[in-house]
């Protein structure tokens, strides 16, 4: 089993937005880690844009030798009962994984019952959690991914941007080309899928 951990920025019932599933600093050191918590954060950014959250959005990033992908999502996609907060407002949240790239046989899950599972084994048991049980902990990835639909690297003829000076706009663009070819490339990359705002797409997360 390749070597990840979960990922998960999203609140409960009672507490707000935080990042509560968290890889361990010894496999993802601190810098990256709020490097990749900015991105996951922009992704579902509703306010700023006038960008709604109707359709999941994904992401994948590589930085340095350590690659995140999930999607951003309100949670009723992932559960049709625990996805309103106390006052009733639906909820939202980033659910992934990052991953060891340097693991043979990386493979990303692009599966939306891969995180349907996250949610149900990792999520609702603390859904009505108080604020000192609600705390940030690491979860080793604990099932096998080939039980879903995945993408393996592969050089394809999606043209990604791999200039780090500048953000691109694909347009209308194969979802698994993307991620598998981003895969495929070795340096540092960030491809965010779902955005129907320019000027989300060109937020600060991931210029």
């Amino acid at each position: 089993m390749m070597r990840a951990q979960y990922f998960v920025y999203t609140r409960n019932y009672s507490n707000d937005y935080k990042s509560i599933i968290v890889p361990s600093e010894d496999f993802c050191p601190k810098e990256v880690r709020k490097f990749f918590l900015n991105q996951a954060r922009g992704l579902i950014n509703v306010e700023q844009y006038d960008d709604p959250l109707d359709n999941p959005r994904w992401l994948f990033s590589r930085k340095d030798s350590l690659i995140l992908f999930g999607l951003g999502t309100n949670n009723n996609a992932l559960d049709e009962e625990c996805y309103k907060d106390y006052a009733g407002r639906p909820v939202r949240g980033f659910f992934g994984v990052i991953i060891d790239s340097l693991t043979e046989d990386v493979k990303i899950p692009y599966d939306i019952n891969f995180y349907k599972d996250l949610y149900t084994n990792h999520i609702l048991p603390i859904w009505n959690q108080d604020r000192e049980q609600f705390v940030g902990h690491t979860i080793e990835l604990d099932v096998d991914v080939n039980a879903y639909h995945c993408i393996e690297k592969n050089e394809n003829s999606t043209q990604l941007n791999f200039d780090s000076r500048k953000s691109v706009i694909l347009g209308d663009v194969g979802i698994e080309e993307c991620i598998s070819n981003a895969l495929f490339f070795p340096g540092d990359i960030s491809v965010a899928i779902g955005f129907s705002d320019k000027n989300h797409a060109f937020a600060a997360e991931y210029a």
